[in-house]
């Protein structure tokens, strides 16, 4: 395993979190501190919003692994195979 695979992976299994605090919990609390602080801000629109995108984010937060799912998807016994043939060819040679 190369430092770029180990990057790729590592990128690909934070995104989901990053997603969920971005997307869902980052909007929830902003929509909480506005509903409790609606005297001082009289800006219901807002909250609205936020709560919204709070319950819009959530669900993008167990779609984001399945689409990651696909996109990391491990490599299949002949190509496996394959990689092993051309790493013995390169040994050889060198």
């Amino acid at each position: 395993m190369n430092i770029k695979t180990i990057k790729r992976n590592f990128i690909a299994s934070t995104f989901p979190v990053i997603s969920l605090i971005t997307f869902g919990i980052y909007p929830l609390v902003m929509s909480i501190m506005l509903f409790l602080n609606y005297d001082k801000f009289k800006n219901i629109e807002i909250c609205l919003a936020c709560a919204i995108s709070a319950l819009l984010g959530i669900p993008l937060f167990l779609f984001v692994p399945f689409i990651m799912g696909f996109i990391l998807k491990p490599k299949s016994n002949s190509e496996i195979i394959q990689m092993n043939k051309n790493e013995e060819e390169l040994s050889i040679i060198d």
